[in-house]
């Protein structure tokens, strides 16, 4: 016998305790109608990256984030760096050896320096930035495009200044 779905929400031709489970048999169905059609088209994870063009507004939102998780992981690493020096001491010519390396890699140190002092003043300044928008000032267009210009000048100018200190 083939059961028939019809307008009242039970299956027709069939038992009681059957009724009950007849939206089971009609989600079996639809999930494999659902599947064999989502088979067919290929289709990219992302359409919206590609589809839209990048706005002044949306990098510098991203790239806030991404700027927070470098300023959260950098916390990290140095909380962990700064146990490790103060609770394993160890011999002189451990320090010796960590001198040598700093004296060797003094440009990566500094290079990284400078780059901490860029994320952590755009974070700060984009940060303000968003603050702003949260007591809904400057979310007019024109604003938005003119505060994130100010925010990047700012940041330019942070790290040329930090540069030539």
């Amino acid at each position: 016998m083939v059961e028939q779905w019809n307008h009242n929400s039970h299956v027709v031709g069939s038992s009681p305790t059957f009724a009950k489970s007849g939206s089971f048999w009609w989600f079996n169905n639809c999930v494999f109608i659902k599947s064999s059609f989502m088979e067919q088209k290929v289709r990219p994870l992302s359409p919206h990256l590609t589809v839209y063009k990048p706005q002044l507004t949306s990098v510098l939102s991203i790239f806030h984030r991404i700027t927070g998780g470098f300023l959260g992981l950098f916390i990290v690493f140095n909380s962990i760096l700064v146990h490790s020096s103060l609770f394993f001491v160890g011999s002189s010519h451990q320090y010796c050896f960590s001198f040598d390396f700093s004296c060797l890699f003094s440009t990566v140190i500094l290079a990284v320096g400078y780059f901490v002092v860029f994320i952590a003043s755009f974070h700060f300044t984009n940060g303000v930035r968003h603050l702003s928008w949260d007591f809904a000032l400057g979310l007019e267009i024109k604003n938005l495009y003119t505060t994130g210009m100010m925010v990047l000048a700012s940041v330019s100018l942070v790290v040329v200044v930090t540069i030539l200190l």
